[in-house]
């Protein structure tokens, strides 16, 4: 039921595109022009949360490899 609506969804939202794409008042230099850049615009916003994330889970892993090792130390001292 929920993957029905999916797809529904998904053609609906093609159907759309495609209209919109065939009305609009740009030339289709234009239109191509405006998909690339929204494109690279989003992907690079993507690479930059990607790295982001990245930085984030190395900083996570390196806090969790210290207190792992701190507690360790700490226990041996004991």
């Amino acid at each position: 039921m929920k993957t029905d609506n999916l797809f529904t969804f998904l053609g609906g939202m093609l159907v759309g595109a495609a209209v919109a794409i065939l009305f609009a008042p740009e030339s289709g230099e234009e239109t191509r022009k405006k998909i690339k850049d929204t494109f690279d615009k989003e992907y690079q916003g993507l690479k930059d949360k990607i790295n982001s994330l990245e930085t984030r889970a190395k900083a996570a892993a390196d806090a969790y490899t210290s207190a792992k090792a701190k507690a360790a130390e700490e226990i041996i001292s004991e």
